[in-house]
């Protein structure tokens, strides 16, 4: 149950004037009998779990007492500053564990005890983030299948394992994200989160320093999981980084937290991210942008980074990302041509365009002999908005003799081979779309042509006849498809 929202500023004022809380100053003497070990660890151990409970029992009595009386929550919040001074004072992660331990009940956030503390009183923090990075470098965090796991959870396991020797980011991803859509998680070990939040709080060195020593994905995961998106996006524009698993996570993460509108911090804080993994491992870094191809910020991202990679880089990575009949991702690769557009010159950008068109040409044209195929829509791609650009760039000549033979591939489709009606109906399609991809750049060079002109009406009388009287279905598409030709 969370706390009450008790204004903390008015609480840290008011606890100058308050007492000790008795009952659980006697728990944390009791607590301070044990090592370290044991209270960081204490699930089996009979007696720390009992006075675990009883703190826990006396912090939610306190909340749920707290609109008619707030006098015991103010002296437990008293008591449980008196531990963090001592953590200060005494350099010592025992106490700090003690007062996390309490805090794990009480829900106040870290930066309301230190906004207090800079205020109120001076502390040193150097020998004690050294005491902390000493507690927790050696961190180890495991999971592991069963024995009596269905077997493709099993499958997943060794994919895992075989991802990390070959640093493949899709075998290693398939397990996390199964383990988050199964809504498992990964395992929580509250305290220790609680110290890896409170180092990142007192020295942000020492806390980078910690990230760089995970091993593996499903560390970064589990480490990096409850900071928030401002927090994230600090640790993302770290120039320290040197972790690949962890600059991974962090675009990952980045990516969710903005899938719907990046920001120039999110841009700029996934970039040094991007970056630093092409300086670790270029596979990887052509990996992840593949990985995270669904992401309208790592689009924008890759696009702003053309002006760091050489072309050959550039068009190595365009022509590995996917690229099929649907248009799921149009969106995230006008995010790509808008990060293009921001840093490339003119030629450069439209040496980029060329590539993308060639891309998509022979994706298209080898659907004409695909027998598994079939179409009766228009079929645009992710890459409908270069290809469109690519035929703006054309000389007025050039796009008017394509304008031309696609108009007439459709009136004379009927003097073509088809093996079946679905070829025919599919290669119609195809030939439409061609057409509706060349109308969007007729007119956007405004180009008057009394050749296509006739052609167009022709086009017209057969329309219904060739595509099977399914005009009405795609009615907005022919109407544009008239507009752009009439301009």
């Amino acid at each position: 149950m969370e706390l009450e929202r008790l204004n903390t500023k008015e609480c840290f004022k008011s606890i100058e004037t308050s007492v000790l809380h008795e009952e659980l100053e006697v728990l944390i003497k009791s607590l301070n009998r044990y090592k370290i070990e044991n209270i960081q660890f204490n699930t089996k151990n009979i007696k720390l779990r009992e006075i675990d409970d009883k703190i826990r029992a006396i912090v939610i009595r306190a909340k749920l007492n707290f609109n008619s009386n707030d006098s015991e929550i103010l002296q437990i919040l008293k008591s449980t500053i008196g531990v963090l001074l001592k953590v200060f004072e005494k350099s010592s992660t025992k106490y700090l564990s003690i007062f996390l331990s309490i805090n794990c009940y009480l829900e106040i956030d870290l930066k309301d005890y230190f906004d207090y503390l800079k205020k109120n009183r001076k502390f040193k923090k150097n020998k004690l983030s050294k005491n902390i990075y000493g507690l927790i470098k050696n961190f180890s965090f495991e999971i592991n299948t069963r024995s009596n796991s269905p077997y493709n959870e099993k499958e997943l396991f060794k994919e895992y394992n075989d991802g990390l020797k070959e640093l493949n980011i899709n075998k290693v991803y398939a397990l996390v994200e199964s383990i988050e859509r199964g809504g498992r998680g990964f395992y929580d070990y509250p305290l220790f989160k609680s110290l890896i939040h409170f180092l990142f709080r007192i020295d942000f060195t020492i806390f980078i320093r910690f990230l760089n020593r995970a091993k593996q994905p499903k560390e970064a995961v589990f480490i990096l999981q409850t900071f928030t998106v401002e927090e994230v996006l600090k640790i993302s524009s770290s120039k320290s980084l040197k972790n690949k698993w962890i600059l991974i996570e962090l675009i990952r993460l980045n990516s969710k937290n903005f899938k719907k509108d990046e920001t120039p911090k999110s841009i700029s804080s996934t970039l040094n991210c991007l970056r630093l993994i092409y300086k670790i491992n270029s596979e990887l870094h052509k990996q992840s942008i593949i990985y995270f191809h669904d992401s309208g910020l790592l689009n924008k991202v890759f696009g702003v980074q053309h002006k760091d990679l050489d072309s050959d880089i550039i068009n190595s990575i365009i022509n590995s990302l996917p690229i099929n009949q649907y248009n799921h991702f149009v969106n995230q690769r006008k995010k790509l041509k808008e990060g293009q557009v921001e840093v490339l010159d003119k030629k450069d950008y439209e040496d980029i365009i060329k590539v993308i068109f060639h891309k998509w040409l022979t994706f298209f044209e080898s659907l004409f002999s695909d027998k598994e195929f079939y179409l009766n829509d228009i079929l645009l791609t992710d890459y409908a908005d270069f290809v469109g650009h690519y035929y703006s760039l054309i000389t007025d000549k050039k796009l008017i003799q394509e304008v031309k033979e696609t108009v007439n591939q459709i009136i004379w489709i009927d003097s073509e081979w088809h093996y079946d009606k679905s070829a025919y109906i599919t290669k119609s399609y195809l030939y439409l779309s061609k057409l509706y991809i060349l109308s969007c750049a007729y007119t956007y060079k405004s180009i008057k042509s009394e050749e296509i002109d006739g052609l167009k009406l022709l086009f017209y009388k057969k329309k219904d006849i060739i595509f099977n009287n399914n005009v009405n279905n795609h009615k907005s598409v022919f109407s544009e498809i008239e507009n752009n030709f009439t301009n």
